[in-house]
C-alpha cells in the first residue's frame, strides 16, 4: 500500500523544479509504503550570490564521504583537497579553501568552491552533486517529519444507504539513525525505530512511475535537476528550506483508509444496517440479511437486559339474553414490568427451541417463573408452533419486528424491545384461564340479576300501566329522583374506581324510569324522546329539587343552592327561568329572609322581560306538556306562559302580584346606594350587599393575581364583612365569571 503527498521546499535562484518523493514503511519486507512528493521552487535571490553556479560539495577519496568546501583548511587548497567530483570522478581543486565564505577580488565576489581541471568536460556534475548535497542534509539534521493526513471512507449497508466517515493521522516526527550513501543517486536511511528508507535521486519526474514499480525498501525520490543546490552550504539549505506537505496519491491497502471504512461500517451497525454474516452464516441470502440482522440483534439485546415491559392481556366472555341482547364481561391484566434474573438463547424445551427463555421471580399470575420470548420479523408464528407453545403452559410473548423495518438506531431499537409495548403480544398465558373464570363468574351473576330485574320490571310495568295520570306523575317523580341520585353517586364512585356496583344501580333505576315513560306515552306521545333529552333532564332535576326541597341530581346540599345555580345560568338557558320561578312560588322550598328577597328581585327581573321576544327570559314552552303531566300543580301557570309566548301582549297574573317599584331608576340589590331589597315598594334597612363597581375592580385585580372566583369571593367577603354567597352572586351578575372556578 502506498501514500503519496507533497512537500514544498523553497530555495533561492532555482532554475528548475526539484521534486522529492518519500516512501516509508514499518519494515523493509512489507508492502505498505509512504510516498511524499517534494517540490523545490525558486525563491528571491540574495545579493551576494554570483551569476555563475559554483560547486561547494565533493567526495573525499579516502572516506568517500560528502565534503563541504567549508570543512577544508588552507592546507588542502588546490589539488591537495583529496576530493573528486561526484559526477565525473575527476580530481577537484579546492579554490580558496579555508578562506571566509565571501571575499572580494577587485570588483568581483569570490567564495571557496571546488573546480575541475582545465580541459575537463563535466557531465551533469552539478546536478549529481546537488543530489548528494540534499542527501547530506538528511544525514546532518537526523530528523524528518512525516506529514499528517485525513482519509475518507464509505460503507454501504444492507438497505443501500451509504455511510461516510473519516480517519486522521497526525504528523509524525521521525529520527534518522544513520545514512548510508551507496552511489551518486542512492542512499539508505535507517530510522530510530528500525524502519528503513531508501533515498533515490533521479533527474526527471517521468522516472517516478518506473521507479515505483520497484518493490523493496520504502523510498524517498528526489528530483534534483537544479544545479544551484550543489553550490549551497548546509546552513543555507537548512535556513532556506520551507517544508509544506500534502498527500497526493494512495494505492494498495492503506491502513488509514481501512480505519475510515471501519468507522463507516460501525455507523451502519449502529443504524442496524449491517452485520458480518461471514462470522454467523454466510449462506443467508442477501434479501434476508436485514431481517436476520434484526432478529439476531433483538435476541442479543434481550439476553442482556435487566428488565422487560410486558403488555396487558384480557379475556372477554359474552352471553345472549332472552330478549336477544348481548351481555359481556372483561377481565384484564394491566401492563407489567418484569425483572429478569437470567436469560438463555435458544434453549430446547421438549420439541421447542424458543428464541429466548427468561427466568424471573414468580409473582401472582406469573407463577411459572419463566417466560418464552419469540422474535419475528416477516414470518408469523405458525398455528402448529402456537400449539406446541401452549402445550408447555408457560407465558409466551411475541415481539413482531416487521413493523420496525427501516431507519432505526440501536438506542431506539433497544427501547422498543425493552420498554415499549407496540410490537408485543401474548402467544399464550396460563393466567388467561384464571381471568376467564373470573369473567364467567361475573357474567353469570349479572345475567342472573338481570333476569330477576326483568321479572320485577315486567311486574312493575304491569302495575304502572294501571295507574291514573295523577298517580303516574307522582310515581315518575319518585323514579326520576331515584335515577338522578343513582347517576350522581355513580359519578362520585367512578372517581374512586368503585363504579361497577353503582352502574348496576343506575341501570335498574333507568329501567324503572323507562317503564314509567312507556306508560306516559299514552298521554304524551313524545314523552320518551323528550325525557332523555339532556336539557329536559336538567330541568327535571331542578324542578324535583324545588318541589322536594333538596338537591336532586346535584352534588349540593339544599334546594337554595340549586336555585342559586339556576340564577347563574347562561343566557341560552334563561328562557326556562319563568318555569322555575313558577315552581318556587307553588312548592315554596325552604328559603331564609335574605334568600326570599333575592328570589323576589330575580322574579321582578324576569317578569319585566318575559313578554319581550328579544329578551333571554322570553319563555320556551317546548317541554310544557311534559312538565304539566309530571307536575300537575304547575299546569295552570304553564298554560299562561304558553299564551304569553303566542301573544306577548297578554299580561299574566303574575304581573299583578309582583312587587311595586319606586318611580325612577331601579335600585340594584348590589348597589351601594341601597342597603335593602325592594319589598312591596319599601326599602328594608339592615341588609348590606356588595357594591358592583367595587367588586368589578377588585375581581379584575384578583384574576390577574391568579385567584379563582370562589377564592376571591372568600377573601373579599372576609375583608369587607359580606356574605361569601353575596360576593359570588355579585361576580356572576357583573358577568366577570363563568363559574365559581373560571373567569370569563
Amino acid at each position: 500500500m502506498r501514500w503519496l503527498g507533497t512537500v514544498n521546499l523553497s530555495l533561492p535562484l532555482f532554475a528548475f523544479a526539484t521534486v522529492a518523493t518519500l516512501q516509508i514503511s514499518k519494515a523493509a519486507d512489507t508492502e505498505m509504503a509512504h510516498e511524499i512528493q517534494t517540490v523545490l521552487v525558486p525563491a528571491q535571490s540574495p545579493a551576494y550570490r554570483t551569476s555563475t553556479t559554483t560547486m561547494t560539495w565533493a567526495k573525499e577519496m579516502d572516506t568517500e564521504a560528502a565534503r563541504y568546501i567549508g570543512e577544508l583548511g588552507k592546507d588542502r587548497r588546490g589539488y591537495k583537497s583529496g576530493c573528486v567530483c561526484f559526477g565525473c570522478g575527476h580530481p577537484l581543486s579546492a579554490v580558496k579553501a579555508g578562506a571566509p565564505p565571501i571575499q572580494w577580488s577587485g570588483s568581483r565576489q569570490q567564495r571557496p568552491h571546488f573546480a575541475h581541471q582545465r580541459g575537463a568536460t563535466p557531465n551533469n556534475c552539478l546536478v549529481i552533486t546537488a543530489r548528494i548535497a540534499a542527501l547530506n542534509l538528511l544525514r546532518h539534521d537526523g530528523l524528518f517529519q512525516l506529514p499528517g493526513r485525513i482519509r475518507s471512507g464509505k460503507f454501504a449497508g444492507f438497505s443501500g444507504t451509504l455511510y461516510e466517515a473519516s480517519a486522521e493521522q497526525q504528523p509524525e516526527n521521525v529520527t534518522i539513525r544513520n545514512v548510508s550513501i551507496h552511489d551518486t543517486d542512492t542512499a539508505l536511511l535507517k530510522l530510530e525505530d528500525g524502519r528503513l528508507i531508501r533515498v533515490k535521486l533521479i533527474s526527471s519526474i517521468n522516472a517516478d512511475d518506473e521507479f515505483l514499480e520497484d518493490a523493496g525498501v520504502p523510498t524517498i525520490i528526489l528530483l534534483t535537476d537544479d544545479p544551484d543546490i550543489a553550490g549551497m552550504s548546509p546552513s543555507e539549505i537548512r535556513q532556506r528550506l520551507t517544508v509544506g506537505v500534502q498527500w497526493c496519491r494512495t494505492s494498495g491497502s492503506d491502513p488509514l483508509l481501512l480505519e475510515a471504512e471501519a468507522i463507516a461500517r460501525s455507523k451502519a451497525e449502529t443504524a442496524l444496517d449491517w452485520y458480518d454474516f461471514k462470522q454467523h452464516d454466510p449462506s443467508i441470502p442477501d434479501a434476508l440479511r436485514y431481517e436476520t440482522l434484526l432478529h439476531l440483534k433483538a435476541k442479543e439485546i434481550l439476553s442482556t437486559s435487566e428488565f422487560i415491559q410486558l403488555p396487558a392481556f384480557s379475556v372477554t366472555v359474552s352471553a345472549t339474553l332472552s330478549d336477544g341482547s348481548i351481555l359481556s364481561e372483561t377481565e384484564k391484566l394491566e401492563p407489567t414490568q418484569l425483572w429478569i434474573k437470567s436469560a438463555t438463547l435458544e434453549k430446547r424445551l421438549g420439541q421447542l427451541r424458543p428464541d429466548l427463555l427468561v427466568n424471573f421471580s414468580a409473582f401472582p399470575l406469573f407463577d411459572a417463573g419463566q417466560l418464552i420470548i419469540e422474535v419475528t420479523v416477516s414470518n408469523p408464528i405458525t398455528p402448529s408452533r402456537r400449539d406446541r407453545i401452549a402445550a408447555l403452559d408457560i407465558p409466551a410473548l411475541e415481539i413482531d419486528l416487521g413493523r420496525l423495518m427501516g431507519a432505526v438506531t440501536l438506542e431506539t431499537f433497544t427501547d422498543l424491545l425493552v420498554s415499549q409495548l407496540e410490537a408485543k403480544s401474548w402467544i399464550h398465558h396460563p393466567a388467561l384461564r384464571i381471568l376467564e373464570g373470573r369473567a364467567q363468574a361475573r357474567l353469570a351473576e349479572r345475567r342472573s340479576q338481570i333476569e330477576v330485574d326483568t321479572t320485577v320490571f315486567n311486574d312493575a310495568r304491569s302495575k304502572i300501566n294501571q295507574l291514573s295520570l295523577k298517580d303516574l306523575a307522582h310515581s315518575i317523580q319518585l323514579a326520576a329522583m331515584t335515577y338522578a341520585e343513582a347517576v350522581a353517586k355513580a359519578k362520585i364512585a367512578s372517581g374512586r374506581n368503585t363504579g361497577d356496583a353503582s352502574e348496576l344501580v343506575v341501570e335498574r333505576a333507568r329501567q324503572d324510569v323507562l317503564a314509567h315513560i312507556e306508560a306516559l306515552k299514552l298521554h304524551t306521545p313524545r314523552a320518551l324522546d323528550q325525557f332523555w333529552n339532556p336539557r329536559f333532564q336538567t330541568m327535571l332535576n331542578r324542578l324535583l329539587s324545588i318541589k322536594y326541597d333538596c338537591a336532586i341530581g346535584y352534588n349540593l346540599n339544599s334546594a337554595w343552592q340549586v336555585i342559586n345555580t339556576i340564577r347563574s345560568d347562561t343566557p341560552q338557558s334563561q328562557c326556562f327561568h319563568s318555569i322555575y320561578l313558577l315552581a318556587i312560588k307553588i312548592y315554596m322550598p325552604t328559603l331564609n329572609a335574605d334568600q326570599k328577597k333575592r328570589t323576589a328581585i330575580w322574579r321582578d327581573k324576569v317578569a319585566g322581560q318575559v313578554q319581550e321576544r328579544s329578551s333571554n327570559y322570553f319563555p320556551d314552552c317546548r317541554y310544557n306538556q311534559m312538565v304539566a303531566n309530571l307536575f300537575p300543580e304547575l299546569a295552570s301557570g304553564l298554560d299562561k306562559l304558553s299564551k304569553i309566548r303566542k301573544n306577548p301582549s297578554i299580561l299574566n297574573s303574575a304581573q299583578s302580584s309582583s312587587p311595586a317599584k319606586i318611580p325612577g331608576s331601579p335600585i340594584s340589590a348590589y348597589s351601594n346606594e341601597s342597603d335593602a331589597i325592594l319589598t312591596n315598594g319599601r326599602i328594608s334597612p339592615g341588609v348590606r350587599y356588595p357594591n358592583l363597581h367595587a367588586v368589578n375592580e377588585a375581581a379584575s385585580i384578583a384574576a390577574q393575581r391568579g385567584l379563582s372566583p370562589v377564592d376571591f369571593a372568600n377573601e373579599y367577603a372576609h375583608s369587607k364583612r359580606y356574605h361569601v354567597h353575596d360576593v359570588m352572586n355579585a361576580i356572576l351578575e357583573t358577568g366577570l365569571a363563568k363559574s365559581a372556578q373560571r373567569w370569563k
